[in-house]
């Protein structure tokens, strides 16, 4: 079932600060993947590759034999990433990414969480505005 909602009609947004990242999901993915069994594509990684939102945690390696990454705490917008052999890796070369890895990116914005049910459905729009700082 695809669900589609129009969201601020008619708006014309001039502020880049405003919305750095949403993210539509089931619930139940959401909830999976904030309790790690599952990962999230990491839509900075080759946007034009189709690849599913959500993985189980332990198909990780059919995506990204490279994987798994250690973090690093970076300075400003740069969190560290390093590969299984040491190896600095960037944010952007990694397709699937933990709660914490993807809150490491966007820390200095506020996050947002929304749920509602829609058709039946339980969904969560999540992600990062503005600047904290």
């Amino acid at each position: 079932m695809l669900i589609l909602i129009n969201i601020r009609y008619n708006i014309f947004e001039t502020n880049s600060s405003s919305v750095h990242t949403l993210t539509l999901c089931r619930e139940e993915d959401y909830d999976k993947w904030n309790n790690g069994e599952y990962l999230l594509r990491n839509d900075d990684y080759n946007p034009d590759e189709d690849l599913p939102q959500f993985i189980p945690k332990d198909r990780l390696k059919e995506f990204d034999p490279k994987a798994p990454y250690t973090l690093k705490r970076g300075s400003y917008y740069e969190p560290l990433f390093f590969d299984k052999d040491g190896k600095e890796v960037l944010y952007y070369d990694i397709p699937y990414l933990t709660p914490e890895q993807y809150e490491s990116y966007y820390d200095n914005l506020y996050s947002y969480e929304e749920k509602a049910t829609i058709d039946g459905i339980n969904v969560v729009a999540f992600g990062h505005h503005g600047y904290e700082g």
